[in-house]
This record gives C-alpha cells, sequence and structure tokens, in this order.
C-alpha cells in the first residue's frame, strides 16, 4: 500500500489574467525541488488522456528565445524596420 503520510509537495488553485483556472506549487523528490504549474487538459478527447497535464515552471528571469517552425509563421507585415 503506498505511503500517504510522506508528504512530497503542495498546490494552491490559482486563476490566470485571462480567467484560466490552474495549480502552481512545488514538488520535493530526492531532495530535489521543483516548481510546477498544472493545467487541466482541455484538449481530452478519449478515457485514457490525461484530465491534467504537469509542467516545470520556467525561470521567468531567464529568456526564452522565440523561433518560427515554419516561413509562414514570419509577420513581415507590420514590422517598421
Amino acid at each position: 500500500m503506498a505511503d500517504f503520510e510522506k508528504q512530497i509537495g503542495a498546490l494552491w488553485l490559482k486563476k490566470s489574467i485571462k480567467g484560466v483556472s490552474f495549480m502552481s506549487g512545488e514538488l520535493t523528490i530526492d531532495d530535489k525541488k521543483i516548481k510546477v504549474t498544472v493545467f487541466k487538459n482541455n484538449h481530452k478527447t478519449k478515457d485514457n488522456q490525461p484530465d491534467y497535464q504537469i509542467y516545470p515552471m520556467r525561470d521567468l528571469a531567464a529568456p526564452v528565445p522565440i523561433t518560427p517552425t515554419a516561413k509562414e509563421d514570419i509577420d513581415d507585415e507590420g514590422v517598421p524596420f
């Protein structure tokens, strides 16, 4: 039987600026703390797909490179230079 007495983390219910409900919190696994966000799987179409999806929270201080995946993703129309 699983040991439910040892807590490995906690989650808090939150709501985004756009009104999307989600959970955020921290898990401790092998003495390493991992910040996570949890979103409801709104694309679920089958019972064997997850109800919720867990993502590691990215460091907001670190820049995230944005690269288009295809030529048509590049919009040169409104660029002033």
